[in-house]
């Protein structure tokens, strides 16, 4: 056997090493089926197991786990696809009518903004006054 090889796989055994010790200590199992555990145990809404899937697959999945590591991190229980990050926003906002003769006119600008994209994202009516 070359030098190559044999040095490529002392690093395979080593790498090897590495991957099981974070396998047991994140999904804490040793059998071949925690190798398919993604974060979050979101496995089941992949369309094949994660040891099944191509290079190309894999960084697809991705996107979506990106999206939904996020939603995690803000404490978000939206039932909305994460593909579609308006309608998560559209679950977690409500239009806003605070606003008084008080209010100054930076934070009128935010609550007009919030309002129009309520508007355009989830479909919410103007002031049912200045319809009529």
């Amino acid at each position: 056997m070359s030098s190559v090889g044999h040095g490529r796989n002392r690093a395979s055994r080593r790498a090897a090493i590495l991957l099981d010790y974070v396998r047991r200590t994140e999904v804490g199992r040793d059998d071949r089926a925690s190798y398919d555990v993604i974060y979050a145990n979101k496995q089941g809404k992949l369309p094949k197991p994660l040891t099944s899937m191509t290079i190309g697959e894999i960084v697809d999945a991705q996107r979506v786990w990106s999206k939904i590591f996020i939603l995690l991190l803000v404490g978000c229980a939206s039932t909305a696809s994460p593909d579609d990050p308006r309608l998560i926003w559209c679950d977690h906002n409500q239009p806003r009518r605070d606003a008084t003769e008080a209010t100054p006119r930076a934070e009128l600008d935010r609550i007009n903004a919030h309002n129009r994209l309520g508007t355009s994202w989830c479909g919410w009516k103007p002031w049912p006054e200045l319809t009529s």
